[in-house]
């Protein structure tokens, strides 16, 4: 007998974010729609599990943070995440400018330093692998790793007693690009306020330094509030019931990308209400990926409902074992490029090239052969590298979970949007890949376990070339304005 499944209101789940806006780790917003997916899991008729749990909170400033020199503005493209704050009035101190590569922070001590950094386009294969017979993914600059590693050395910077930093953006990324970036977001509270600027904005800091020059920065807030959050799960049971299928995804986000997971979470589990499951599945849609410093020290998000809910997963004694994970991520994502030179971030029309991951050779091969998305016909399939694999499949495949993982990266991913955001998604190619992972469901229902095949692990040669690549990767990073 064929099973009918019908279709979720994919427009109606868009409208309803890009109503929400931004949805950081905590937010008023973040709980309405985490509120919203649990309302939708309980009319299918689960009964929906909720792990709360607790994070300082970071509010909206109290008014835009502000850069100024001989009181004439200087505009700030991003505020470094729970960086610091200050009161109203600002902090003022002399410029000074320092080196990238290892900044001697001491040099700054009781003043603003002023680091200037690179986004150079680096070669996706230093960062990300993939299985023999995907295309090749050529080159790209993304704000996520010169940022990240800029902020590794702001303890350092704060420790050493500067009393502000500013990053200084070089031509390497349009002040379009660099706008309202909510980069980097791994990082705890480092209790110093640090920005970025970018375009002219960078030349004039640059230039207010080398003149001697003092500024001020205002960044002010009420300061860090408490406040909760929570991951929210619900569980069809299957008639195998030892063996479980985890469906995972994130709802705290930036965008209409960043985060839409959801909306095929929910797809899934109201298909798996058609007819009573093969196996056991597990909807989790986890909070804290915009927060990680306040759910787990290691890995993403997903880390934490792992370690507190082994018996889902783990197959030990008494235990039910996870023999494949869907994660969904970045939905129906278009391309934009940019364009340093004319300082602008261009449209192109074109789909973004899919981040899609498949941590066995079995399902890399299955995806292959199934997986029907953005660009039909072209589908490549990324391989989790020895040190990296980004989004919330990470922490499935560290724990030999075999998994398929979308996490596309266009470059405004991680940015607040002012702009249409209808202009950000296809909706035609995000319900193919829904319908992709429905399919892909569909298929693990009937797979012999052994057919996943086994999680890859990294040999010793694997990791030290690995780490020679990230090695290459960060130096392009410190290098990058002086090439």
């Amino acid at each position: 007998m064929t099973q009918v499944f019908t279709n979720l209101d994919y427009q109606a789940e868009v409208d309803l974010l890009i109503r929400l806006g931004s949805r950081l780790t905590g937010s008023k917003h973040h709980q309405e729609l985490v509120n919203h997916v649990e309302t939708r899991l309980q009319s299918m008729g689960y009964a929906v599990h909720s792990d709360e749990f607790s994070l300082k909170y970071m509010p909206p400033f109290t008014s835009t943070p502000s850069l100024t020199v001989d009181e004439h503005p200087i505009d700030i493209s991003s505020v470094f995440p729970y960086s610091g704050f200050t009161s109203p009035e600002g902090i003022t101190g002399k410029l000074v400018k320092l080196r990238a590569t290892l900044p001697p922070w001491s040099s700054a001590q009781g003043r603003i330093a002023i680091v200037e950094i690179s986004n150079p386009s680096i070669s996706a294969e230093a960062l990300v692998k993939s299985w023999e017979g995907s295309q090749s993914r050529g080159s790209q600059g993304n704000p996520l790793l010169p940022a990240t590693i800029a902020g590794l050395s702001i303890a350092r910077a704060k420790a050493n007693g500067v009393r502000a930093v500013i990053f200084a953006w070089d031509g390497t990324i349009s002040p379009a690009a660099a706008a309202n970036q909510y980069l980097p977001f791994t990082f705890d509270y480092q209790d110093i306020p640090v920005v970025f600027t970018a375009g002219e904005a960078s030349r004039r800091v640059i230039e207010a330094t080398e003149k001697g020059k003092s500024a001020k920065i205002a960044m002010p807030s009420t300061g860090l509030e408490d406040a909760s959050t929570r991951t929210i799960w619900a569980v069809a049971e299957g008639e195998k019931s030892d063996e479980t299928i985890l469906v995972v995804t994130h709802t705290d986000g930036l965008n209409v990308i960043e985060e839409n997971g959801h909306i095929g979470g929910l797809q899934l589990a109201q298909d798996v209400l058609a007819t009573k499951p093969t196996r056991t599945h597990v909807f989790v849609f986890v909070s804290g990926h915009m927060r990680i410093p306040a759910v787990t020290k290691h890995g993403q998000a997903t880390t934490k409902w792992l370690q507190d809910h082994p018996e889902w997963w783990r197959g030990e004694r008494g235990e039910r074992k996870a023999i494949a994970g869907l994660v969904i991520e970045h939905l129906g994502a278009m391309e934009y490029v940019d364009d340093p030179a004319e300082g602008v971030l261009r449209r192109t029309g074109r789909p973004m090239r899919e981040l899609l991951y498949a941590n066995t050779q079995e399902l890399a091969t299955l995806l292959k052969n199934e997986w029907n998305g953005m660009e039909p016909g072209q589908t490549s399939v990324a391989k989790p590298s020895a040190f990296i694999q980004f989004g919330e499949g990470e922490p499935l495949s560290q724990r030999s979970i075999p998994n398929v993982a979308l996490v596309s990266t266009p470059i405004y991913l991680l940015a607040e949007w002012k702009g249409n955001e209808n202009e950000l998604i296809d909706l035609e190619g995000m319900i193919r890949q829904i319908n992709s992972f429905r399919k892909l469901r569909e298929l693990a229902e009937k797979m012999d376990t052994q057919a996943f095949g086994i999680p890859i692990e990294a040999s010793p040669i694997q990791y030290a070339f690995q780490g020679v690549s990230l090695a290459i990767a960060a130096g392009k990073f410190w290098l990058g304005q002086n090439q």
